[in-house]
Formats: C-alpha cells, structure tokens, sequence
C-alpha cells in the first residue's frame, strides 16, 4: 500500500494542475456546441442561418477551423452569402468545446466575413449544453471583426501596390458599406488593368445609379461594352437591355401600348423599379393592352412594394386581359375565384365585383378556358376540380384527361395525383405495376416524393404483391 502512495500523490497532482478542465467539462453546463437544434426565438442578431456540412477540422488549443458547404439557407439577413456556396468556418476552441467533426451536419447561427482570398468566411455562435442554453455572440462577432480588419489593411496595401485583384476586391468592399464614391475609384484602377468584372460592376452602378452615383446611360453602355468583349454574359444583357430602352423609350413616350408594356417589364425585371414598371404597364394596359393588363393583375395580386396589395383591382385587370383570350390572366383568374382569396383577406367581404365571391363553379369555367390553351397548371386545376367533384359533376374520365394532359408537360404534381389514384384504386383494381411507373417518370423530373414513394416500394416489394389491370397505361420510358 505504501508503495503505491507515491504514485496516487502524483496522480493526483497531476489532475489538480494540469487538466482541471476536463474534469470542469465534464459538466454540461461548461460544454458548448456549434450546432442548433432549432431556431431560437427570438434569433439573436447574425449575418445568416444555415445548415452547414463540415469537412477538414483542424482543431487547436485556441482556434478552430473546417470547410463547409451551406446545404441549406434558413435565414440570411445579408446578400453576401448564397445557397450551396462554399465557405471556411473560424471559431474559438478551447477544451469544453465547441467540438466539431468531419462530415458534422447541423444549423449554425453566424456573422460572416471574406478573407484575403475573397473566401466567405462563417464565425458561427456557440451555444452552452446545459440548462441555460447561453449562445456567446461575442466570441463570433470579434472574430469576424478581426478577420474584416486584417483583410481591409491587406487589400489596401495590395490595392496601393497596383494588384488589380485586390482593387477590385477593395472596390466590392466599399460597395458593400454603400460608399460609392471609393467603390467606383477602385473599380475603374481595377478596369484600367483590364479587369473584366470591375467593368461589369461599373456598368451596373452607371446603369442604375446605385450607392449616390449619377445614373448615366453612355458611361454604363461604354463598361457593359468593354466587359462582354471578354466573355461576360452578365454585360451583354446589360448592354442588350440598355439599347433595348433606348429604342423602346421614345416610342413609350409617344403613346406606343407595345413600347410602354415592354419597356415596363424591363422595368419590372431586371432593373427592379417598381414605380417605373407601373407606370408604363398601367398605360399600356389603359390603352386595351392584353399582356399589360394581365401583368397588372399580377402586380395588383402580389403587391411586393410595387403597388398595395389589392385583389378587386388584381380580379379587375385580370377579367379584362381574360376576356380577350390571355390564357395565364384565365388560369389566375380561376385562381382568385377557387381560393376566395378576397374573404381570407379581408378586402372587400359582402361586395360581389370581380372575383370577391369563392365560385368553384366560375373557378372551373376559366380554368377549362385555360386549359384548353395548354397552361399546364390550369389542365392540373381542372383535373383535380373533377376528381374531387368541385365546383362541377365528379367525373374520373375528365380527372385523368386533363391531368394526362398536365403529366404530358413533366408536371410533378399531375402525375403524382395519377400515381396516388392508381394506388387508392380510383380508377379500378389496384395496380401498383403502373403506379411503380408513374413514380419513376416523376422521379426523373426532380419529384422528391416519387423518389421517397420509390424507396418505399423498394423496402415492400418481398411482401407486396403488385396486380396489373386495365387501367390507363403510364408513359413509357
């Protein structure tokens, strides 16, 4: 016993001085993680929320480091950061953790940054195990921090030294904290080096007057010019849009519908000026336009800051283009009458002007119109309204035509319905044969529930026997 007291002694010593954390760890309360269950609510204040896969961690006694890839975007509050991009994860490490893994999967909360490479870079937060459930934000916030300080001074020493690389990334810098007067500076020393997204970015900030900088057309024409002489798509529509509304405005002004309804939705896309788009479509529309009025409608219905939000005026517009034969103002027209979107909102209960009723039947009426024109979502409607008897007589015949039609186009949910009403025995026996076939037609168009009906069908096969009828046959493959 004695002979042993020695070693104890120090065995002890040893524990007491040189890891007391792992013993300090071993509480939950100490223990941290990078990962979230769920979403906290309220969320603290960060750059993005996202599930991330992580691969090559290296861990040290301070920091730690992993390369992930975003699987998914859950919330971002900055335009920085994009779906499936690749990223570096930088954090604090320290013996409680956070400890992560190689091919750990899980949702992060982070600020974000970009390095000396032009690298997105996430500091995610880190959350306590025990009961408290503590996130330290601090921690994340002056690492990124850090990392956007060290990277500013080393663009700007490079940038000074006549990197064209780095004047470009330096220009991003300060359009990114809205300076235009800084960006454009180091944009144009990166484009004198013949940098051909310094020019692009040129031609979108002269084309549309972004962060405090004049709008003007030749200066954003010369940029877009110069940067598609080197291959970028980007620019050449830039350029193509631009001589576009050269030709279209004039004649807009004149009083030209087909001018005013095109130069509207130029307005509408690619420039995102809503006040602009409405006020040439409107016109357009005013003058009988058929496109312009079924785009009003659009606009009337979604809103998005264009206009308010407003489904008498949308129902309205709609009605009109629906009249003169436009098959996409038929189907969402059918669409205002199926939903009664007008009651759920509140807009104008008791009123029985356009569309402020729920019709099913009225519904079915411009859905068929549609239809018959070939929008797959209106064959889709259709098919659905007879399967289920709404709004007209239940009819399985007129059911699988018009969603045999739908199913045609490689729409997903028609040969879904199809697939489901095979397998319920709507349309006779069962036949799991046709079904299995339907399921992988619709797989091969991206259904991610045909590819899980698939695995199911795999897992049932030894214990479920299939019977073939005569019921419609699938497409063959």
């Amino acid at each position: 016993m004695y002979k042993l007291l020695p070693g104890l002694i120090a065995f002890a010593f040893y524990l007491l001085l040189v890891s007391p954390e792992v013993f300090a760890c071993r509480d939950p309360r100490n223990q941290q993680s990078l990962f979230f269950d769920s979403i906290p609510e309220p969320p603290p204040e960060a750059d993005v929320i996202a599930e991330v896969v992580l691969t090559d961690v290296h861990e040290g006694d301070v920091n730690g480091v992993a390369a992930a890839t975003i699987v998914q975007i859950l919330q971002a509050f900055s335009n920085r950061v994009f779906q499936h991009e690749k990223a570096i994860v930088k954090y604090k490490f320290s013996s409680c953790g956070p400890n992560a893994h190689n091919d750990d999967t899980g949702i992060i909360i982070a600020k974000i940054a970009t390095d000396l490479e032009g690298r997105l870079v996430l500091c995610p937060y880190s959350r306590s195990l025990g009961h408290d459930s503590r996130i330290d934000v601090s921690s994340a916030t002056k690492e990124c921090q850090a990392i956007e300080v060290e990277t500013l001074r080393q663009l700007e020493l490079a940038a000074k030294q006549g990197d064209a690389k780095a004047q470009f990334e330096l220009g991003k810098k300060y359009r990114q904290a809205k300076n235009g007067t800084e960006a454009v500076k180091w944009f144009k020393l990166a484009a004198a080096q013949s940098h051909a997204e310094a020019m692009l970015e040129l031609g979108w900030i002269y084309d549309l007057g972004h962060l405090g900088v004049q709008e003007d057309a030749t200066e954003a024409m010369k940029w877009y010019a110069l940067a598609a002489e080197q291959g970028l798509y980007d620019a050449k529509v830039g350029l193509d849009t631009l001589k576009k509304m050269q030709v279209l405005t004039p004649m807009a002004e004149k009083g030209d519908a087909e001018a005013q309804y095109r130069l509207g939705t130029i307005y509408h896309g690619r420039r995102r000026d809503g006040p602009e788009s409405l006020k040439w479509v409107k016109l357009a529309a005013e003058q009988g336009h058929v496109k312009a009025m079924s785009e009003l409608g659009f606009m009337y219905r979604l809103g998005n800051g264009i206009v308010t939000q407003d489904f008498s005026e949308s129902a309205k517009w709609y009605r009109l283009a629906a009249e003169q034969g436009d098959a996409e103002a038929q189907f969402s027209l059918g669409k205002l009458y199926d939903t009664g979107l007008f009651h759920d909102k509140g807009i104008c209960p008791g009123r029985t002007t356009y569309g402020c009723v729920q019709s099913k039947v009225k519904a079915v009426e411009w859905y068929r119109r549609a239809a018959e024109q070939g929008v797959v979502d209106a064959q889709y409607a259709l098919g659905v309204m007879y399967q289920k008897g709404d709004g007209v007589e239940r009819n399985k015949t007129e059911a699988v035509k018009w969603l045999w039609l739908a199913a045609k186009q490689k729409d997903s949910y028609a040969i879904a319905t199809l697939t489901k009403m095979y397998l319920e025995g709507q349309l006779g026996a069962k036949n799991g044969a046709e079904a299995e076939k339907w399921y992988r037609w619709a797989a091969k168009v991206g259904d991610k529930r045909a590819e899980e009906a698939l695995e199911s069908l795999e897992k049932q096969r030894s214990s479920r026997h299939f019977k073939s009828n005569q019921s419609p046959r699938a497409p063959q493959q």
